[in-house]
């Protein structure tokens, strides 16, 4: 049907023949898996953001990741929907369903192509917009076919449930704990603003789950909601993707690669090298095509854990894992989702206390002092972890201890 997805398979260093395999999902909706969490976050080879010119942006500018995901797993990396990173085709994706229908299509023709992956333990992972990707591929598997060994799914950062989410966005912006430092992000009257604004915005995002998906009311309640919530960080100097930096740009710009990463997977030495079709235009970190039909067809605001409820009930191991500084997708919406999350354990995982993590736990020597590394909880299937000083991106913030948190969790000591 001329769709061309394009992926970057890591075998693991430990056991390829036997551990299990992970598939990355990359935000946005229209991030590229490959270059953000594959070069910048988990992925085998880094790309050296720190090489001095004229080197960086050359063939060699990619550097040995010692906490690399693939130390015990073999990782996948594929870029979707199509017209994403490397990937493309002759028509749109527009929605969650196309997406997942064309995803779900790529893995029977992987795993046919690679039929010794058939018993292997299958995970899928991914952050942000990976909230809605990650549950809603997993579904898709559990309904269609029993083939792949779908055995858990992470998500990290992620949008999962909007109504409830954006509750913890008081708490992140208001209080020293939620900010990180002596004095909360927000002024009083911003503070004020927010607060008073919960309310309505709960209600708006429920009307759009009762209109069955309606373009024109969940896209009216999701820009209401973010002029008078997420916007408000605009008034400040604070990078909306880590709250610990101070940045003059707008949020989505202070996570971007350099022009020489860019370069670098634009380069022709490259792209030969990994195979890209040469009739793929220009690759990009995130499509803003692909944004934004997702977000005129009300995929957003529409949440996904409707799925995870789902997985959790099929015996389908789930972990919600957030780094504390994220504006985002904050870590007290997160707790707030895991917390309401309805299925069969939800009230003695909600009794269940939090406790802090330490580097310990996790099988890590204690690092200058700092013994703790944040909080979990867990009961039967169901995990949450929240990692501190880290935001949007667990894995580029904190390398060792979110490897570390995906060895852990794999083994089931998480």
């Amino acid at each position: 049907d001329d769709n061309h997805m394009f992926f970057w398979a890591f075998e693991s260093r430990n056991d390829p023949r036997n551990d299990p395999i992970i598939l990355w999902l990359q935000g946005g909706p229209g991030g590229s898996s490959i270059m953000a969490g594959g070069l910048m976050e988990l992925g085998a080879c880094k790309f050296d953001q720190d090489l001095p010119l004229p080197l960086a942006g050359t063939f060699n500018s990619t550097i040995h990741n010692p906490y690399a995901w693939n130390a015990n797993a073999t990782v996948i990396f594929v870029d979707q929907p199509l017209d994403v990173g490397y990937s493309y085709g002759k028509r749109r994706v527009k929605r969650l369903n196309d997406a997942m229908d064309d995803l779900y299509a790529f893995l029977v023709r992987l795993f046919a192509a690679r039929p010794e992956w058939g018993s292997r333990d299958f995970y899928i992972a991914g952050e942000s917009y990976g909230g809605s990707w990650v549950p809603a591929l997993g579904a898709t598997i559990h309904r269609m076919q029993t083939t792949i060994c779908l055995r858990g799914i992470m998500i990290g950062n992620g949008l999962v449930d909007q109504r409830t989410q954006r509750r913890g966005n008081w708490e992140t912006a208001c209080t020293s704990s939620g900010s990180g430092r002596a004095e909360p992000i927000f002024n009083e009257t911003q503070c004020n603003h927010l607060a008073a604004s919960v309310p309505r915005c709960e209600a708006l995002m429920q009307a759009c789950e009762d209109s069955g998906r309606d373009v024109n009311v969940c896209n009216l309640s999701e820009d209401w909601c973010f002029a008078n919530g997420f916007d408000l960080l605009e008034q400040t100097p604070w990078n909306g993707y880590d709250l610990r930096i101070n940045c003059t740009a707008t949020p989505e710009l202070c996570n971007r690669p350099s022009a020489a990463m860019l370069a670098w997977v634009e380069s022709d030495e490259v792209r030969d090298h990994l195979g890209v079709d040469v009739a793929r235009g220009p690759a990009q970190l995130v499509s803003q095509q692909v944004y934004k039909d997702f977000v005129a067809n009300a995929e957003m605001g529409y949440p996904s854990h409707q799925w995870v409820t789902e997985l959790l009930e099929a015996g389908v191991r789930v972990l919600v894992y957030a780094g504390n500084r994220d504006w985002m997708c904050t870590a007290p919406g997160l707790r707030l989702f895991v917390d309401n999350l309805v299925w069969t354990g939800n009230g003695p995982f909600r009794s269940a206390e939090y406790r802090q993590l330490y580097r310990e736990t996790l099988g890590l020597p204690a690092a200058g002092g700092e013994a703790a590394v944040g909080y979990h909880k867990r009961h039967s299937l169901l995990s949450f972890v929240e990692i501190e000083a880290a935001g949007h991106m667990v894995p580029m913030a904190q390398p060792e201890v979110a490897q570390a948190m995906f060895k852990g969790w794999l083994t089931g000591s998480l």
